[in-house]
């Protein structure tokens, strides 16, 4: 429905910046087909894999980076891009940006309150792509606003978009290739374990620690 919006926004405003809008919310239609798929596969185990899948959840967060690297390019492309035709915006328009920003906080919300209630990265990683959507939408906001009382900031609005989606994907790469890559947990997790350790009785000290994460669960 965000998708349909904010196109239909684009096409009808030739906003530069709702065309950016639009392209980020189609990217994150095929991200959140690609999420479901994943978490409803992810505890499933099969004799190649008794283990489970459970690592396919932060590929999937690794897939949804690059789903947002893809959407920052044609945001780019169109940034530095030829000239468009005059920017139309009136108060339809400015009211169906202040929509998406309310339905998109409140989907942000929701999905990574249950992704760290269940414990899924891919699921928090989409909410918390979605909470940086707000930032952007906020941008779309002012900038469809300013246009309307007379001055055009919608080039550099997109501009602004776009910084946004290309710092929320590199965070969502790094973190998805760190489990990938089996690298260690954080120094806090890692002294809570010990501290866990160290306090059960028949433990009387800890030689070594070592704790890698891989999707839902903690390796120790």
């Amino acid at each position: 429905a965000l998708t349909v919006l904010t196109v239909t926004m684009a096409a009808l405003s030739s906003s530069f910046t709702l065309t950016a809008m639009a392209v980020d919310c189609a990217v994150d239609v095929v991200a959140s087909l690609v999420l479901w798929l994943g978490v409803r596969l992810a505890d499933r185990s099969t004799p190649r894999f008794p283990f489970g899948l459970y690592k396919i959840e932060n590929l999937i967060q690794v897939g949804i980076a690059v789903l947002i690297f893809i959407a920052s390019y044609e945001i780019a492309l169109r940034a530095f891009g030829a000239r468009r035709e005059a920017t139309e915006i009136d108060a339809w328009v400015i009211g169906g940006v202040a929509a998406t920003i309310v339905a998109t906080w409140a989907y942000g919300w929701f999905a990574a309150s249950r992704g760290k209630r269940y414990s899924s990265p891919a699921l928090v990683a989409d909410g918390k792509h979605r909470q940086t959507d707000v930032l952007s939408s906020l941008v779309a906001l002012v900038a469809v606003v300013s246009t309307f009382v007379g001055f055009d900031v919608d080039r550099i609005a997109a501009v602004a978009i776009l910084v946004f989606a290309a710092y929320a994907g590199w965070g969502l790469l790094v973190d998805g290739m760190k489990v990938l890559l089996d690298a260690s947990v954080d120094a806090a997790t890692l002294t809570r374990i010990e501290e866990l350790l160290r306090a059960e009785p028949l433990v009387q000290h800890v030689d070594g620690l070592a704790v890698r994460s891989a999707g839902r669960y903690l390796f120790l």
